[in-house]
């Protein structure tokens, strides 16, 4: 449902553009928490147009979400 949401804020993207900027955002940024079932993940300033966002991702019921965004 994220993804969705991502893309159709991103209407000039597909799917797989939009897949490698999301495992870009997370995968570039800086973990502050980990745990077992939680991840909090200040992503680099480049892929929020300049602005730092922090990702909080959850597990529940063995699948990860994108739980909440701080701007």
């Amino acid at each position: 449902a994220w993804i969705k949401e991502f893309m159709d804020q991103s209407l000039h993207r597909q799917r797989p553009a939009t897949e490698r900027l999301l495992s870009m955002t997370l995968s570039t940024g800086t973990v502050k928490e980990k745990t077992a079932d939680r991840i909090v993940v200040a992503a680099h300033a480049n892929f929020g147009g300049g602005v730092q966002r922090t990702y909080h991702l959850k597990k529940v019921d063995g699948l990860w979400y994108v739980w909440r965004i701080d701007f």
